[in-house]
């Protein structure tokens, strides 16, 4: 209250102007002095300019708005000139123009903003200005499409989330078009950060890594992708079988994380024993990888090309499926009832599961939340089966068997706990 009370004092804000001017321009000294060597020494001052720029736009700001614009417009033109200059030694960066601006519009921030913008917006000068090599390697490690990618994720949730109704449509249907357009951004969401942190986090993509991070947006296609790999270095056959079924327990902790977003009463339910499920596939990652080790093999290094996983196409299949599932569950629990539902889920297992569960979680279904809850257990268990086979089929005979051993045994065990627990 006492700060908030002082920023109205005028003492106060000339006092705060010349001190934040003060220390951008230290910052600015401290840049060039760093940097100095790769950029022409043709610049307009650095500590005391700054902190007469604050303090100018300070003044001018308490005296007129369009003395105010005249300064900024008088600051530009002096800035032109130098950029002027600066091109004809092959140098085009504005960074200290952009600065010089901001640090004007310091008096403008404090007399009309709370006092944390005007800290953040020098917070961000000073890491921006120190931060130049890291943002030098982002751009060159940085796939342009990426970029693209990004818009895509925003269209998908800024765009077209917003102008969905969210209510019911259709007596059909039981999901409402927000929700299904609000369970693809969230998988979608969930899988681009996957793919994200395992390509530009974690570029070595080691066999845990592809793992931990791959199981996250599809726990079924690092299973291919994996088992394809011990054909070329079948040897340390436990890696990969290890490496296949630590992808399967991050299914499970995918699944809980999903349900908690939707319906917290399912993702009480399903949390403990998909947790256990994912703390036994833990327990016999680690117990591979032990065995492993004892036996002297290092570390193997994978390369396989990034799909990314976030495409329109795919993010409009994805929403075809959700309302089918929908649809499709709606009717089973119509006609059928629970045992419907169980043989429903243990057949939708053996395909993309996340389109079921999602539809499960949105949709306003004939069952009990128990049975529900049950539904997306028993997908999950089934799903496994369908990793087996995928394991031996794609993998090296010795890494293929030994994975969908393991993961047998997770299926079956997850499917009777999807029958005995609800």
């Amino acid at each position: 209250m006492l700060l908030s009370h002082l920023q109205h004092e005028l003492w106060f804000q000339l006092l705060l102007v010349l001190v934040f001017g003060f220390l951008t321009g230290l910052e600015i000294r401290e840049y060039r002095r760093n940097f100095g060597k790769e950029e022409p020494q043709l610049y307009l001052g650095s500590t005391r300019t700054y902190t007469f720029i604050a303090l100018t736009g300070w003044v001018l700001y308490k005296l007129t708005p369009i003395s105010f614009y005249t300064g900024l417009g008088a600051l530009t033109l002096l800035y032109a000139l130098l950029y002027w200059r600066q091109l004809r030694l092959s140098f085009t960066s504005m960074f200290t123009f952009i600065i010089a601006v901001l640090v004007y519009h310091y008096g403008m921030l404090v007399d009309k903003y709370p006092l944390w913008l005007l800290v953040a917006v020098f917070v961000a000068i000073v890491f921006l200005l120190h931060m130049r090599e890291q943002f030098v390697r982002v751009s060159r490690a940085l796939a342009p499409v990426e970029v693209f990618t990004l818009a895509k994720l925003l269209l998908l949730s800024a765009v077209i989330l917003p102008l969905l109704p969210d209510h019911q449509v259709a007596a059909w249907l039981p999901v409402t078009p927000f929700k299904t357009w609000l369970a693809v951004v969230v998988v979608s969401a969930i899988s681009y950060l996957g793919y994200v942190a395992q390509r530009y986090l974690f570029p070595d993509k080691g066999v845990l890594i592809t793992a931990l991070f791959g199981g996250i947006y599809s726990s079924t296609a690092t299973t291919v992708v994996l088992a394809r790999q011990s054909n070329q270095l079948p040897r340390p056959y436990r890696k990969w079988a290890a490496g296949i079924v630590l992808a399967t327990g991050m299914m499970y902790l995918r699944l809980i994380a999903i349900a908690a977003l939707f319906d917290l009463a399912i993702a009480r339910l399903i949390a403990v024993p998909l947790a256990a499920m994912a703390l036994l596939a833990l327990i016999v990652t680690a117990g591979l990888l032990w065995i492993e080790r004892r036996d002297g093999f290092k570390p193997v290094a994978i390369e396989h090309s990034h799909t990314n996983p976030l495409e329109l196409k795919v993010a409009f299949v994805f929403a075809g499926l959700f309302v089918l599932m929908a649809v499709i569950t709606q009717l089973v629990t119509q006609h059928f009832g629970e045992m419907g539902l169980s043989i429903l889920s243990l057949v939708v297992g053996f395909t993309d599961i996340d389109p079921f569960v999602l539809s499960i979680l949105n949709g306003q279904f004939h069952a009990s939340t128990a049975q529900l809850a049950s539904a997306i257990v028993l997908a999950a268990g089934s799903n496994n089966l369908l990793k087996a086979a995928y394991a031996v089929w794609f993998g090296h005979r010795d890494s293929g068997l030994l994975s969908a051993l393991w993961l047998g045994i997770l299926g079956l065990l997850t499917i009777v706990l999807g029958f005995m627990l609800f």
